[in-house]
């Protein structure tokens, strides 16, 4: 079903916004597991988002592949990949929150035993269902 959705991923120091989509959506709820598919035109861009109780997993397909996974109190893996080749990032998530209307994920990219950059990822559902 689509849903209009606001998406927003930015960093946490400097408050500078990564990535903003307002729009709408395929969302579907699958049990557990909430499934959002959305298309960006500018920049051109594919989002598939499985959002669970405990975690989410991200991939965005631009002009690099990229795969984020999260899990709250944990270290994961994120995976990169462009026509200059593929790198493995682990990341750290200190905050992950689901609610039927919104979706929220604190998060560092880690350098060692410290995190080098921290980020916010923000999704907020609104209005009816189509």
């Amino acid at each position: 079903m689509k849903q209009t959705i606001s998406m927003t991923q930015r960093h946490r120091d400097s408050g500078e916004i990564l990535l903003r989509y307002d729009g709408e959506a395929e969302v579907e709820e699958q049990g557990k597991r909430t499934h959002i598919r959305l298309r960006c035109e500018e920049p051109a861009c594919r989002i598939e988002l499985y959002a669970y109780g405990d975690a989410m997993v991200l991939h965005h397909h631009s002009i690099q592949r990229t795969k984020l996974s999260f899990r709250e109190g944990r270290t994961t893996l994120a995976h990169v990949e462009n026509e200059l080749g593929a790198i493995t990032l682990r990341l750290r998530t200190d905050r992950y929150e689901r609610t039927p209307t919104h979706i929220h994920v604190d998060y560092a990219i880690m350098d060692g035993a410290d995190g080098s950059d921290t980020f916010e990822f923000r999704i907020e559902m609104r209005g009816g269902r189509k």
